[in-house]
């Protein structure tokens, strides 16, 4: 009986919002979603991210700043 673990917390809505919450906070997907980027969007961000082992928010953050210098330059 020693090999007893206590089950698991059930899963309710409440508690996968707050875990889905949790997460968004940790990689600013919240803050991605404000810009107006899409889903696919996100999740190519979510992908390069995954690759260099960042959080999406850092990905975002350096394609913006590219995408400024760019438009300075052009004038």
């Amino acid at each position: 009986m020693g090999n007893l673990r206590p089950a698991p917390a059930a899963l309710t809505p409440p508690r996968v919002d707050r875990l889905l919450v949790a997460l968004d906070a940790r990689d600013g997907l919240p803050i991605l979603r404000t810009l107006g980027l899409t889903a696919e969007e996100i999740a190519a961000i979510g992908r390069i991210a995954r690759k260099r082992g960042v959080r999406p928010i850092d990905i975002a953050a350096t394609l913006l700043r590219a995408a400024l210098e760019a438009v300075e330059r052009a004038g």
